[in-house]
């Protein structure tokens, strides 16, 4: 099992760990500890985007092109570049 300090290791907070304490309803392992540090990671958490997601359209051309950025940046090593846009 992976406890509180693997956890900050992997850059997740206390209160993450606990959220994660919670869902699970017992210990993580180390790779289910993993996984919800990269869930959850700056760059690719829907947590931390959500607010402005919520401000952006859903339909016509500027939507259309807001979801191919978002493919092409999953698919690029330079994604953090492309949060920006």
């Amino acid at each position: 099992m992976a406890g509180r300090d693997e956890a900050k290791k992997l850059g997740l907070t206390d209160l993450e760990y606990d959220e994660i304490l919670n869902i699970l309803g017992r210990e993580p392992n180390f790779l289910e500890l993993a996984l919800y540090s990269v869930m959850w990671s700056e760059h690719c958490s829907y947590k931390n985007s959500k607010r402005v997601l919520k401000t952006l359209p859903t339909e016509g051309p500027s939507a259309s092109a807001l979801s191919t950025c978002s493919w092409s940046c999953a698919k690029s090593s330079r994604a953090p570049e492309c949060s920006s846009t």
